[in-house]
């Protein structure tokens, strides 16, 4: 079995990304498991519950990038969380799911360096185990991404999709979709989703309405443009199917 040293894991939240002053972060998923024991039974009988998501991370406490933009985000539902393992680069395995930041702690002992962690749990969602579709830095124009071979969906599977914009140039547009096809080499595309265009620039983070399947094309992709003056955006985009 190999080995997997923690070391360039990627951490996004809503429309930032965390990775920089990230120190530690982990993921949590567990199912309460219900006791349905009843008279006559020999041993215990156990059901599974309701499933939980949590995010837990430590990171530096950094007043000109991230720490004031956590603070912003207690008690704000609804937010895109994107765990990228290591290296995360397109292809690379990730977690995602819509959080509620349900805390915000800096502190440090006198002599340590002053750190801040938080702890962001699952509200109306699953997680969802994925794969990074895309990751631009400074796209200056329109294209796609590399093809990817994720599969197809079933009648009982949906997808899923987060986006975090994390640069925009004010006064362009950026607007970015999910593609199919049945062959790599996608010479007749199907658009599956639709992303909130990115435009004035705002930053944003989105969450996806899952699309439901069955979905029969394997391959997968995503299209962007961009249009403007003088434009520059950086994003990544991540996707996962399941029930």
């Amino acid at each position: 079995m190999s080995a997997n040293v923690i070391k360039d894991a990627k951490l996004y939240l809503g429309s930032r990304n965390l990775t920089a002053d990230i120190m530690a972060v982990a993921v949590n998923y567990s199912s309460e498991i219900l006791d349905k024991t009843t008279l006559g039974d020999e041993t215990r009988n156990k059901v599974g519950g309701l499933k939980g998501v949590t995010c837990n991370a430590e990171m530096l406490f950094n007043s000109a990038t991230s720490e004031g933009y956590m603070f912003d985000r207690i008690n704000a539902a609804g937010e895109p969380v994107t765990i990228g393992a290591n290296s995360g680069v397109a292809g690379a395995v990730a977690y995602l799911f819509k959080a509620a930041v349900a805390s915000y702690g800096p502190g440090a002992s006198v002599g340590e360096l002053l750190k801040l962690s938080f702890d962001a749990e699952a509200s109306d969602s699953d997680l969802v185990r994925g794969n990074i579709l895309h990751v631009a830095a400074g796209a200056v124009a329109s294209g796609s991404s590399t093809p990817q071979n994720l599969g197809a969906i079933s009648s009982v599977q949906q997808l899923y999709a987060t986006l975090h914009a994390i640069a925009a140039s004010a006064g362009d547009t950026l607007d970015i979709i999910i593609e199919s096809d049945t062959l790599v080499g996608f010479t007749s595309p199907v658009t599956r989703a639709t992303f909130t265009q990115i435009a004035g620039g705002v930053t944003a983070g989105e969450w996806l309405t899952p699309v439901a399947g069955p979905i029969t094309d394997t391959w997968w992709r995503i299209s962007w443009t961009i249009a403007g003056a003088s434009p520059s955006f950086d994003f990544i985009v991540t996707m996962g199917i399941q029930e």
